[in-house]
């Protein structure tokens, strides 16, 4: 597995960590926070990944 792929992984894992800990009422803005930036830098990777395969055939 590549290094990417590796820290796609994780990335999955922490959002799936943080909405398991996420409460029904009054979520905090820091977890709104993380959420955000995870899921913008989970976009970010597998646009990279999908970016080397189309060029990698």
């Amino acid at each position: 597995m590549s290094a990417q792929s590796q820290r796609i992984q994780e990335i999955e894992e922490k959002i799936n960590t943080l909405k398991a800990q996420w409460p029904a009422h009054s979520v905090k803005a820091w977890m709104l926070q993380q959420l955000e930036d995870l899921e913008e830098e989970l976009a970010r990777l597998k646009t990279v990944q999908r970016n080397d395969k189309n060029q990698n055939g």
